[in-house]
């Protein structure tokens, strides 16, 4: 997992002349020849947003600023500077009344909030209280270059901290801000490091291990779409394999001002189709086998849990509700907040998976796993779940019939 972190770590090593990085990084494997030839390439350093700051105050979050806001706190905080601005753009954010609307730049001596969601179980706010007085540098991607007044919404749980827990001078500051303004000068350059860190995350064997009958695409429009690469501007795409075992694997990244900070994944074998991954590049996040089993099950399991919540949806009752656009089933099913915290369990003779457990608001989820790894049951609290037997039921069905099989 190392090969996709190396363009941005060494760059950091050889700019700032061997500042310690944070703890993902592991600087003893970089040798010096690496160094040198990474150095050379384009930054690869998918963010759109990159500040040094100091947290002024924290408080819930209760203003809802667009549908599917789910942030838990606002963190105000004081721009000491501005590293990569996001608005830095000649696009216009909006157009009203025929005219190009351009967002404010964020600038030194701002104040700013951030809408922090987050998928761990971190405690957010003791952590936030914990930085007070105490300049960081966090790199994060917003969904839009529209940032609503300085109120940037991203995940808590996606930030990169280049710098962690040390001091810079402004020199060292001006000099990464200057690196990060460069962009790729072609499509080539801007594709190299993203395929790199595709292929770090989905080797061969992980696409296989991932592409089972049971949890093939049936809720959304793929992204990208497998149908054929399409030339747009706004974002770089290309072919990730192309083999007889996967077939084909597409990707696209999404581009902010020029900058890729999400991509979307999507293997394609003869008529079935699998969306591998949609996320926000993360240089700091680990991927293992592992990993790609919690993705397929979780992912089989919201599969049943979306068709069980199209057939009984209800309208929003609150205004909360009808800020986040959430359609609730008659009786919600206990889904987990996130795959990365399920547990596996093997046999201890063959150490093959047998089941995935995971704690949420409903109680203990416990999926059972067959000799293919595809579920046979779920459990909450040890009891066998209905309503889950039901849904997932329900998607095996709808899969049948969209692919035949």
């Amino acid at each position: 997992m190392l090969e996709h972190r190396i363009s941005c770590f060494c760059f950091f090593l050889i700019l700032f002349g061997g500042l310690q990085l944070g703890t993902d990084a592991d600087a003893a494997k970089i040798k010096p020849s690496v160094q040198a030839k990474q150095s050379k390439e384009q930054l690869f350093f998918p963010y759109n947003w990159c500040l040094a700051f100091k947290i002024v105050s924290i408080s819930p979050h209760t203003s809802y600023d667009f549908h599917g806001d789910n942030a838990e706190f606002d963190v105000k905080v004081k721009v000491e500077h501005v590293l990569r601005d996001s608005t830095n753009t000649t696009e216009a954010a909006s157009y009203k009344e025929g005219r190009a609307v351009y967002e404010t730049a964020v600038r030194n001596g701002d104040e700013v909030t951030f809408c922090l969601s987050k998928h761990s179980n971190t405690d957010l706010k003791r952590y936030i209280e914990s930085l007070q007085g105490k300049t960081q540098v966090w790199a994060f991607s917003t969904w839009s270059k529209f940032n609503n007044d300085k109120r940037l919404h991203f995940d808590f749980d996606e930030r990169y901290e280049p710098f962690h827990g040390r001091s810079f001078s402004a020199k060292k500051l001006a000099d990464l801000t200057a690196a990060l303004t460069s962009k790729p000068s072609s499509a080539l350059e801007a594709n190299l490091p993203i395929e790199r860190y595709l292929k770090a995350r989905w080797t061969i064997s992980r696409i296989r291990e991932f592409c089972h009958k049971e949890n093939r695409l049936i809720r959304y429009v793929p992204h990208p779409d497998p149908s054929g690469i399409r030339d747009n501007g706004s974002w770089y795409q290309g072919i990730l394999y192309s083999t007889p075992t996967v077939g084909q694997v597409f990707w696209s990244a999404d581009t902010v001002n020029g900058i890729p900070i999400s991509y979307g994944l999507v293997a394609k074998y003869k008529s079935d189709v699998w969306q591998l991954e949609s996320e926000n590049f993360d240089l700091k996040a680990s991927f293992t086998d592992a990993d790609v089993l919690k993705k397929r099950i979780y992912d089989t399991l919201e599969l049943g849990f979306e068709q069980s919540h199209k057939a009984h949806a209800r309208p929003p009752r609150t205004e909360k509700e009808r800020s986040m656009a959430v359609l609730y089933s008659s009786t919600p099913l206990a889904m987990p907040s996130s795959w990365r915290e399920f547990v596996i369990e093997t046999n201890p003779k063959t150490r093959k998976a047998v089941a995935l457990d995971c704690k949420t608001s409903a109680g203990k989820l416990r999926v059972i796993l067959d000799s293919n790894k595809d579920i046979t049951s779920v459990l909450v609290d040890g009891k066998p779940d209905t309503e889950w037997t039901v849904s997932l039921a329900m998607a095996r069905r709808e899969i049948s019939r969209l692919y035949h099989n």
